[in-house]
């Protein structure tokens, strides 16, 4: 028997438009699909028309694919759904204190004053249940051979043992504004490029849990 909703033992109606696009995408079963083929062949130029246009489009989608949207879009998607209906818990808001600078190793060293920026380094911070681990790249500007770090690279990740909102936003403040990375993945990575060294703030938000960090970069006295 055909699962086709449309069929009528009286008089054959069109096909819907829903269910052409399922025919010309291949979501029919084999049965179904012949069977369209037959009402296709013997509807009218409207219906024509219809496959004519969804043929095209689905010409111009294999030629012209979409780039995948941010995981972070699915995420934020599904807690609306939830706030909707009313089941969304309440933001909470942690701040998250600096609990390891890999220059510390270099001061222990006797050599205090001795690093450099572009050789990067590495910090660590904890808020609660979560820890926050930011890696600080170099970024060389300038030419000619003589480079001024003016700015860095920030790759971090948020580690917890909370599965439901694994992608996070980082918001980076500084004095001359503000610069927002949504480019996050499920394994809790994120990165802000180009980050002034005068940088005063980090906010991470999962949509659930929002992390402050004042001081990103660390200690500005290395």
């Amino acid at each position: 028997m055909s699962e086709d909703p449309m069929a009528d033992s009286g008089s054959e109606r069109p096909p819907s438009f829903a269910r052409l696009a399922d025919w010309v995408d291949g979501r029919l079963t084999r049965g179904d699909a012949s069977n369209m083929d037959g009402r296709v062949q013997r509807a009218g130029t409207e219906t024509a028309d219809a496959v004519a246009w969804l043929r095209g489009f689905a010409r111009f989608g294999r030629r012209n694919p979409l780039p995948a949207p941010p995981p972070i879009v699915r995420q934020r998607l599904r807690q609306s759904f939830e706030r909707h209906h009313g089941r969304a818990p309440e933001t909470v808001r942690l701040t998250a204190a600096l609990s390891f600078d890999s220059r510390d190793d270099v001061v222990l060293s006797g050599v205090r004053g001795g690093f450099e920026i572009d050789e990067g380094y590495h910090l660590a911070f904890a808020a609660e249940s979560f820890g926050v681990l930011v890696d600080v790249l170099p970024r060389e500007m300038g030419g000619g051979g003589a480079t001024a770090t003016a700015a860095v690279r920030l790759d971090g990740q948020v580690l917890t043992a909370d599965p439901h909102a694994p992608v996070w936003s980082a918001t980076i403040e500084h004095p001359g504004g503000t610069m927002t990375d949504i480019s996050g993945d499920r394994d809790g990575c994120f990165a802000v490029d180009n980050v002034p060294m005068d940088a005063t703030r980090l906010l991470l938000s999962n949509g659930v849990t929002e992390i402050e960090i004042i001081r990103p970069l660390g200690d500005p006295g290395y």
